[in-house]
């Protein structure tokens, strides 16, 4: 996929806080996590019948956007299992109308994780 529009990304990891009574007071003890769910939602052109034939197929396919500011800076999020959930074509009103689908990837966990999300910066970070 070469032409995005736009895109929504989101991971969530269905954590919630588990409290246990300690001598320092109430408070959370520690995190209790859930099934991860890996969702994408983008806009991008409409490429041909046979895209629109995996989403009815249910096939599933590697989907890498790649957001790039310069050569220091980007961030490129891979998903190497996903599944089209929907697949909605607008742009159909004039002949020479340009033909975008609005698709939603869920990713499921297929040996490979859900997701794999690299950051590029030229920001030097520590992590304590």
């Amino acid at each position: 996929m070469f032409d995005v529009e736009n895109f929504t990304f989101t991971l969530n990891d269905n954590a919630a806080a588990k409290y246990r009574l300690k001598n320092t007071g109430l408070g959370a003890q520690f995190q209790k996590f859930g099934e991860r769910t890996v969702e994408m939602s983008l806009n991008r052109d409409f490429q041909d019948r046979t895209d629109f034939d995996t989403f009815k197929a249910l096939t599933a396919q590697t989907i890498r956007v790649k957001a790039t500011k310069s050569a220091s800076q980007s961030v490129q999020i891979t998903m190497p299992a996903a599944i089209k959930d929907t697949y909605d074509i607008s742009g159909l009103s004039g002949q020479a109308d340009l033909i975008m689908a609005s698709v939603k990837y869920t990713g499921t966990n297929a040996g490979a994780g859900a997701c794999d999300i690299t950051v590029i910066s030229d920001v030097n970070v520590t992590i304590p």
